[in-house]
């Protein structure tokens, strides 16, 4: 069998295989303030990301990884800590419950989710109600809203290519290749 035939045959198979496309992850921050029911203020802040390989609407089943740190400081209400408490939250792709965004030109331009509550070290545990367009807060599931404020959205911190276009450009090296071999011939 010729070459040729061989190397056709892979580009369609390529090209069918898997469709061009960019993969990447797209980082957002967050800082709110509020009252979580001791009176004094409680700030939430907290930076994160997404991994996906969809190019334009993200939606739940798209997303490949998610994580997003949030720190929440507060005087606790119900022990004797004289001083401010941070609690640390890690959320985690198994917390996410609802998740949708859109990427523009390589650009994060809306984002929203919601995620599981998790449990607090000190006191109220969170969760997150996060909306570009709208609200943002951070929340407990006894006293509701804890912090609400901002979600900054950022770029795009990775662009990687999908193997699609890779093995094109392989599979047209390797026909030049042959076809300069047959001319010498």
């Amino acid at each position: 069998m010729r070459l040729m035939p061989i190397l056709t045959l892979a580009l369609i198979a390529a090209t069918a295989v898997v469709a061009p496309a960019w993969a990447g992850t797209y980082n957002f921050s967050y800082s709110g303030v509020g009252n979580a029911g001791s009176g004094q203020d409680t700030v939430g802040s907290g930076t994160g990301s997404f991994t996906t390989a969809a190019s334009t609407v993200v939606t739940m089943p798209d997303v490949t990884a998610f994580n997003f740190t949030l720190n929440v400081t507060y005087q606790p209400a119900f022990t004797n800590t004289p001083n401010p408490v941070t609690d640390t939250f890690n959320f985690m792709l198994q917390d996410l419950l609802t998740f949708s965004a859109n990427v523009t030109g390589g650009t994060l331009s809306a984002l929203a989710l919601t995620t599981a509550e998790l449990r607090a070290q000190f006191e109220f545990g969170q969760s997150l109600s996060f909306d570009s367009a709208g609200v943002s807060t951070t929340r407990n599931i006894d006293i509701g809203t804890t912090t609400s404020g901002t979600l900054t959205l950022g770029g795009q911190s990775t662009n990687v290519p999908e193997p699609a276009p890779i093995a094109l450009l392989v599979v047209g090296m390797a026909g030049l290749i042959q076809a300069r071999r047959r001319a010498v011939r």
